[in-house]
C-alpha cells in the first residue's frame, strides 16, 4: 500500500520529534571523585523504603524513591508526545474537513479523525489520572 505525501511527512516529522526528544533528553550522571573503598556496589541506604515514600521528595531524605522519579519523568515526556500527537491530529482533521468540499466520503473521513483525536485525548487523561493515583506523591507535583 503506498503511502500518500501527506501521510509520509506527518511519519517523517513524527519520527523527527521522537528521536529529537531522545536525543535531546539529559541525562543525570553522578561522578564520583574519589573511588570507592571496597568492591562491594554503592547502595542507597533506605531507597524506596517506608510508609511515605513519594516521587519529587528530596535525595537523601526517608521520603525519597529514585525510581519514582523516573517513572514520572517517562509519564512527564510521554504525556508532551501524546499532547503533540493529538495536537497534530486535530489540525489535520481540521485542513483535511475544510479542503473536502462537497465530498462526502473526505468530509466522513475528517469527522471520524476529529472523533478519535478527541477519544484519544479523554482517554489519555483518564489514563492520566489513574498514573497520578498509582504513583505516590502523583505525577503533577
Amino acid at each position: 500500500m503506498l503511502l500518500s505525501k501527506i501521510q509520509k511527512l506527518s511519519l517523517l516529522s513524527i519520527s523527527l520529534l521522537v528521536g529529537a526528544i531522545f536525543v535531546a533528553m539529559p541525562l543525570q550522571v553522578m561522578a564520583q571523585t574519589t573511588p570507592p573503598p571496597s568492591d562491594q556496589p554503592q547502595l542507597v541506604k533506605n531507597d524506596c523504603q517506608g510508609d511515605n515514600i513519594r516521587a519529587g521528595a528530596p535525595e537523601g531524605s526517608d521520603d525519597h524513591c529514585g525510581i519514582l522519579d523516573y517513572i514520572v519523568l517517562f509519564i512527564n515526556v510521554l504525556s508532551g508526545i501524546v499532547g503533540v500527537v493529538i495536537a497534530g491530529s486535530l489540525i489535520f482533521a481540521g485542513i483535511q474537513y475544510s479542503s473536502a468540499g462537497s465530498d462526502p466520503q473526505k468530509v466522513s473521513a475528517a469527522k471520524d479523525r476529529i472523533r478519535n483525536s478527541i477519544i484519544a485525548l479523554l482517554f489519555f487523561i483518564f489514563m492520566y489520572g489513574f498514573l497520578n493515583y498509582l504513583v505516590p506523591g502523583g505525577v503533577l507535583t
